[in-house]
């Protein structure tokens, strides 16, 4: 088996090098063969891609959180590769998905085990996710979440803090959406286009979606005033807002949201800035369990 270890030595605070560290000594007492890439910055996605191609490996790990993977998987998504996770991140919603251990003995038991799932993958534009999109409020606290530069508080408190600014202060806007072939002009609080069930550290904002299925699940919560955002967020964050009347779901093949403004979105925590997004699901890759 030939392994390529990839991690984001800033994910986690510093937490991914320590995980690293541990996975390569466990690795070793194994007598496995592996090579480790460091990413130099967010989206590395051309440097991952080299040294994939140059290893060609049957097996990635990704160290890190949702946006190391979504790099890996946009870097070597033409490679079919197998994957396996160890979060190392702050959100770590995808891992908390696939049930990946941060366990590293376990991590090593289903290495040598080799049990995998198929997992949908989406695409967005140019773009793999396997998360989701994000449009409307969530895109704009995680934009805004990514600009604040204070390093002394942990992500998750910025992240809050963004989120209450923005259930105060948030303009929903309208939008063109197309869903297989049907169009329709709406106003929307938020529009979530999800392969996976929570992202933004846990916020179940599709807790039906299904990985592997070949469908995403589109959710669309409609305009409201602050005061009623303070008590329905809550509802998202557990995921029992599906079934209320301000809150639409159906499952899709594809859809395009289209804007006369740039749009700010989030992509597995990335942010996307677009007029236009085109989603659909690309295929499947494997993942250990």
């Amino acid at each position: 088996m030939k392994l390529l270890v990839v991690c984001n030595p800033e994910a986690g605070g510093g937490k991914s090098v320590r995980v690293l560290q541990q996975f390569e000594s466990a690795l070793k007492q194994r007598d496995f063969t592996y090579e480790v890439l460091l990413t130099s910055r967010q989206y590395d996605v051309k440097t991952i891609k080299e040294k994939a191609v140059e290893e060609q490996p049957d097996v990635i790990t990704i160290i890190g959180g949702d946006g190391t993977i979504n790099d890996v998987i946009n870097a070597t998504y033409v490679l079919n590769c197998t994957y396996q996770i160890l979060p190392a991140g702050s959100g770590n919603d995808f891992a908390h998905l696939l049930d990946s251990s941060g366990q590293l003995v376990t991590s090593i038991e289903r290495l040598i085990a080799g049990k995998t799932r198929e997992v949908d993958v989406g695409l967005c534009n140019d773009r793999y996710f396997l998360n989701g999109l994000g449009i409307g409020f969530d895109g704009e606290v995680a934009s805004r979440t990514v600009l604040r530069r204070w390093n002394v508080i942990p992500t998750s408190w910025k992240y809050w803090i963004e989120i209450f600014k923005q259930v105060l202060f948030y303009q929903s806007k309208t939008y063109s959406v197309r869903v297989d072939q049907h169009d329709s002009e709406l106003r929307c609080f938020m529009i979530s286009v999800a392969n996976g069930k929570a992202y933004g550290g846990g916020f179940q904002v599709s807790p039906k979606s299904e990985v592997d299925d070949g469908l995403l699940d589109l959710v669309i919560i409609e305009p409201m005033l602050p005061v009623r955002r303070l008590f329905r967020i809550p509802l998202v964050e557990t995921g029992k807002h599906l079934g209320k009347n301000y809150v639409s779901h159906q499952t899709i093949q594809t859809v395009t949201v289209e804007s006369d403004a740039e749009m700010c979105a989030h992509l597995d925590g990335e942010i996307v800035t677009a007029t236009r997004f085109e989603v659909r699901i690309a295929g499947q890759r494997k993942f250990i369990c």
